[in-house]
């Protein structure tokens, strides 16, 4: 593929993702700011309103994954505080004896010397 065409295949998907969000927001718009206005000919925009809801739905799904991931940070980072800091030491266990008998007091195999 010629080096050329990589770039413009990013650029027709940026093109194409404003596109969809301005059909999503246009969308979203006339399905719940026009509820409270009086419509002059409520037959004549149905077309437009049948053809937008798959972008209406789209953008209600987006604003519900940022919602969710939003809700999602925020209940993460409330137990952040329950966590140790990542700088504390940790005491070491102490010692167990072995099945074997094979261990000596600090857990390590008898006879290999000092690590």
């Amino acid at each position: 593929m010629p080096a050329g065409i990589g770039g413009s295949l990013v650029a027709l998907n940026v093109v194409l993702a404003i596109c969809v969000s301005l059909l999503a927001i246009t969308g979203i718009a006339r399905t719940y700011a026009g509820k409270g206005r009086p419509s002059e000919k409520s037959g004549s925009s149905s077309w437009l309103d049948f053809i937008l809801l798959p972008y209406t739905a789209t953008g209600i799904a987006m604003l519900l994954v940022v919602l969710l991931l939003y809700l999602r940070k925020a209940v993460s980072g409330s137990q952040r505080f329950l966590r140790r800091p990542e700088g504390q030491l940790r005491l070491e266990s102490p010692a167990r004896p072995s099945a074997g008998g094979m261990h000596g007091e600090r857990g390590r195999p008898i006879g290999l010397g000092k690590p």
